[in-house]
């Protein structure tokens, strides 16, 4: 047995030296640091990875304690556990991936995973260990520790100043740093500026705190000024060494070795700087940089959104005190629609409180039939971030009205197109919407007086036309030409009729209505109006029944003519919507200073909903083609508008449809001091009239007028000269003297305006009297004819004894 032992112990230690030199050759080759120590803790081995590690080279370890690469708090915990561990077998440490502190060379400690093993050689207890640098796995864990700080920290700071204090202290806690500090740029002073320090509790910087505090920066001036200039971070490593590095002395006063410092930017621009100092030599971090400089960002836009907030703050402030100042509703909402603010007005208007009417709570007010529009409006808004406008009632809490507003809101939003707030406004549109109301019905009463009035022209229009054509073809004979005439007459007083009261509407609506202001007797006028009527009115068997009327007369300071109108417009109104055989009463009652004109019939009477339109333009009861009376419905609005004119006012009543209806006139007195005879005036064809009738010119284009006024007038006496052109009637002036002349306006050629100033030219007919007769019957017509020279301005159509009277008027003045 001992000769076999013999024969193997040489292959047993062959064997033995070959798996120590393969040991050594894996251990050569590892990146992790392998030490051999003896049970007296002296390293026996070291490979080349210690070497790196630890900064000491093999030799310099070998034979040495294992305890130079330990901290010194380390040591003696070391030595302890070693000897309780050889004694006793019991272990102090974990011998499997335990993490603990390692000392380089330069005095810095490093993070080091070690496991631990165990081996006997020759009777002697050795261990080895494994020491695997995880500095590059710490600072990364560091560098995610450190940001998610940082963005807890801007997630749950309430200001700027609050998020940079617990900025700095979490960066410094995180990485382990001494001191931060924060830079701001002072835009007006193009400087940067100290705001906030923050370093360790147990570390003394004061003098470079002091020091910074008192500092400011330009740009490219110290660390600070450079990375604002750069607009990227920057880092030293030795702070003593940098000749740019300004606060050395206290920086060395107070043992900082090494710092770096970031931009805090926003959209490229640098609003400050950020700056973190370390006791301890840091060799630089790009990776920490990089992830520092994302931060900057993160924090800029942090900066720049608290910003933002402040001024949106600050803006709603002022704008919540002019709101209050507005007379419109106003109100802001959050962007998830809950509204959050009223102005003044809201609560004067609903008269509910803000609690009682936060969030959704204003439905109260709104009207019932609008509640559901709205709502379905405003959220369709707040979920497409669209601009809300709409129409609705609101209740008005000082009578309890629901009054029409127009609703208006706009998101207001960030630089990202985030809605930060509603701005919305509710304005009352009431009386806009009544005006527009009233405005769409003015139209349809335009567009039906349009209609109308094409119908009332051409009513008596066709007679008119038709009995002519009948007479002038011999279709009826002879023996029936007055009726035919008499039908013809009264067609065209309707026609003229009408075209009075559009010509007199007109000039009402133009505020150019011309009022004679004579004493004028009311009875007559009124007389005068019923005569007028009696025709129509015993037609139809209607009695016209007067009361008080021929007792004593009253005498009123006005326009017969207009007079006459008001009363001929309420008893053919009241004729034409009275039931046949019956009766229309006129009473008369006057007091000391006013008489009242009263015309009641048993009619049609007037619907209560139209009572207030009875006396505007263009409105009838009836507005269908289907209606049993005809009538431009203006002769109302001029029966108030001359009524006024002459300082009184008129008053309908009735007591609804079928009733029938009364209007009461009421016109100022006037009482004459003295009565005067009533002037003479010598009329040419008259019994007083000279024996040499007088001579007229008439200048008229027209045919059938020029005829018309010749033959009238010849009958009446005169001698006339009928011209139809202004070219011809200069030749016979030339050659003629006249005693008056009549002249149309409208010619051709040259109008009567400029035939009046060239016969005005004429020493003969300089003082001669003239009269315009013209269909221009506008008011400013008149004016200019009277501007232009002519005596009289009368308007066709016209009576011929109308004209005559004027003319002899006008011959007994000249």
């Amino acid at each position: 047995m001992s000769r076999i032992m013999r024969r193997l112990l040489p292959k047993k230690r062959s064997a033995s030296r070959e798996n120590e030199e393969r040991y050594r050759i894996v251990a050569e080759t590892a990146s992790d640091a392998i030490i051999t120590i003896d049970e007296e803790s002296r390293i026996l081995y070291a490979n080349q990875a210690a070497e790196k590690i630890f900064g000491h080279s093999v030799k310099e370890m070998t034979g040495q304690p294992l305890t130079m690469l330990m901290p010194e708090y380390l040591r003696h915990l070391h030595r302890a556990g070693l000897k309780r561990y050889v004694e006793t077998g019991q272990k102090h440490i974990s011998w499997q991936a335990v993490e603990l502190p390692g000392l380089h060379k330069s005095g810095r400690e490093i993070p080091l995973e070690l496991s631990f093993g165990e081996f006997t050689r020759d009777g002697q207890r050795f261990f080895t260990g494994v020491a695997r640098d995880v500095t590059e796995r710490k600072r990364a864990e560091q560098r995610q520790a450190a940001q998610y700080a940082v963005t807890r920290v801007l997630a749950e700071a309430l200001s700027v100043a609050d998020a940079a204090r617990r900025v700095l202290q979490a960066v410094c806690e995180q990485l382990d740093w001494e001191m931060g500090i924060l830079w701001q740029v002072d835009r007006h002073r193009a400087r940067l500026r100290c705001v906030e320090i923050w370093h360790r509790p147990e570390t003394d910087v004061s003098e470079f705190a002091s020091h910074s505090r008192d500092s400011e920066f330009s740009r490219a001036e110290g660390l600070p000024g450079r990375v604002w200039a750069e607009a990227a971070p920057l880092w030293i490593a030795n702070i003593t060494q940098d000749e740019l590095f300004q606060r050395r002395a206290p920086a060395l006063k107070d043992k900082l070795q090494s710092a770096f410092g970031f931009p805090l930017l926003i959209g490229g621009e640098a609003l400050g700087v950020m700056e973190f100092f370390s006791r301890q030599a840091q060799s630089p971090d790009e990776a920490l940089l990089e992830m520092m400089s994302a931060t900057g960002n993160q924090i800029g836009q942090f900066i720049e959104r608290k910003r933002a907030e402040a001024e949106l703050q600050a803006s709603e402030e002022r704008y919540r005190y002019l709101a209050d100042a507005m007379p419109q509703i106003v109100w802001t909402a959050r962007p998830d629609g809950y509204l959050d603010y009223y102005n003044r007005r809201w609560f004067e208007y609903t008269g509910l409180t803000m609690e009682q009417t936060e969030g959704w709570g204003w439905q109260p007010v709104l009207h019932p039939d609008d509640a559901e529009m709205c709502l379905r409006r405003w959220a369709r808004s707040v979920l497409t971030g669209e601009d809300y406008q709409i129409e609705y009632r609101f209740k008005r809490a000082s009578d309890g009205q629901y009054r029409w507003h127009l609703g208006r809101a706009v998101p207001m939003r960030n630089g990202d197109g985030e809605i930060l707030k509603w701005l919305g406004t509710c304005t009352d549109i009431h009386d806009q919407k009544r005006a527009e109301e009233t405005a769409r019905q003015s139209n349809r009463a335009r567009d039906n007086f349009l209609a109308t009035l094409s119908h009332e022209l051409r009513t008596p229009l066709t007679p008119v036309i038709g009995w002519l054509h009948m007479m002038r073809n011999g279709m009826i004979p002879v023996s029936s030409f007055d009726r035919s005439l008499e039908i013809i007459d009264n067609n065209a007083h309707t026609l003229m009729r009408i075209i009075n009261d559009l010509l007199d509407m007109s000039a009402i609506m133009s505020g150019k209505m011309r009022i004679e202001s004579l004493p004028v007797s009311l009875h007559s006028a009124l007389r005068e109006a019923v005569e007028v009527v009696s025709d129509e009115a015993a037609r139809r068997g209607i009695v016209i029944e007067m009361t008080d009327c021929d007792e004593d007369d009253v005498t009123v300071i006005g326009d017969r003519v207009r007079l006459t109108q008001i009363f001929w417009n309420l008893l053919n109104n009241a004729i034409k919507f009275s039931p046949a055989a019956t009766v229309v009463r006129v009473k008369c009652e006057a007091n000391g200073v006013e008489q009242r004109i009263t015309v009641e019939d048993d009619g049609q009477g007037i619907r209560a909903d139209f009572m207030p339109h009875v006396f505007e333009r263009f409105r009838q009861a009836d507005e269908s083609k289907t209606r049993d009376h005809g009538g431009l419905g203006i002769g109302l609005a001029l029966v108030k508008s001359f009524v006024e004119t002459h300082g009184g006012r008129v008053v309908v009543e009735s007591a609804g449809v079928g009733q029938g209806s009364s209007f009461t006139v009421y016109l100022p007195r006037y009482e004459s001091p003295a009565r005067s005879a009533p002037a003479h005036t010598t009329q040419a064809g008259g019994e007083d009239a000279a024996t040499t009738p007088a001579h007229l010119l008439l200048v008229e284009d027209a045919e059938d007028t020029l005829t018309l006024l010749q033959t009238a007038l010849g009958v009446r006496g005169y001698r006339t000269t009928p011209c139809d052109s202004a070219s011809e009637a200069l030749r016979a002036a030339a050659a003629e003297s006249f005693d008056l002349i009549v002249s149309d306006i409208g010619l051709p050629q040259m109008d009567g305006h400029e035939l009046l100033k060239r016969l005005r030219e004429l020493p003969h007919l300089r003082d001669v009297p003239a009269i315009a007769l013209t269909g221009y019957a506008a008011a400013k017509d008149a004016t200019a004819a009277l501007d232009a020279g002519f005596n009289l301005h009368l308007a066709k159509p016209i009576e011929p004894s109308e004209l005559i009277a004027a003319i002899e008027q006008l011959l007994s003045k000249s």
